[in-house]
């Protein structure tokens, strides 16, 4: 399967744009491949219904649709007009 996000889902707090802005730097690296992971990621067949009503119930953190698992290899960075984004991979490799 392909794993396909959408660039303008992924939320940038302000203080890193700021600081970002300052160094020159595309925040969505940081995001990427920063490696300070902070929010879960899973999967879901249905994620709007599962979104909308997870977000009702206010006591809960905020569910965020970020993309979609599609058919294909990889994963795709898609822009607002869903295509795709060239990204060079700097993930870190372990072995």
């Amino acid at each position: 399967v392909a794993v396909e996000i959408r660039r303008d889902a992924l939320q940038v707090d302000p203080a890193l744009a700021r600081l970002a802005r300052k160094l020159d730097v595309d925040p969505i690296d940081w995001i990427l491949f920063g490696g300070e992971d902070y929010e879960l990621l899973f999967t879901t067949r249905k994620p709007l219904e599962l979104e909308r009503g997870w977000n009702a119930n206010r006591k809960l953190s905020p569910l965020t649709l970020i993309g979609r698992i599609a058919a294909g290899r990889g994963v795709k960075l898609l822009d607002s007009h869903s295509r795709g984004i060239a990204v060079k991979n700097k993930s870190w490799r372990h072995f």
